[in-house]
């Protein structure tokens, strides 16, 4: 009966050790800072002022105007913008 005891004893312990080694690593709250990029990161998409594309906020022209925060695709609409008149007065 001791060695049946000893042997389930040895059993639970090897297993909780093996659990312990393989367990998947812990995961961040949704709400924790990341730094750098990642496949699962979900970026805010902004909208082109120009021909309407959205685009990654990281990736954005950005051009600052009157207190208000433009993104654009690429350099060329943000000249587009500027030599339509609308921008800069």
């Amino acid at each position: 009966m001791p060695f049946l005891f000893r042997f389930l004893l040895f059993g639970a312990l090897l297993y909780l050790i093996i659990i312990w080694i393989w367990k998947p690593p812990l995961t961040r709250r949704p709400d924790a800072r990341r730094t750098g990029s990642s496949s699962n990161e979900i970026e805010e998409m902004k909208r082109d002022s120009v021909c309407g594309v959205f685009v990654p906020e990281s990736q954005a022209v950005i051009l600052r105007e009157k207190g208000e925060t433009l993104y654009f695709c690429s350099g060329e609409c943000r000249e587009k913008f500027l030599h339509s008149g609308r921008g800069m007065s």
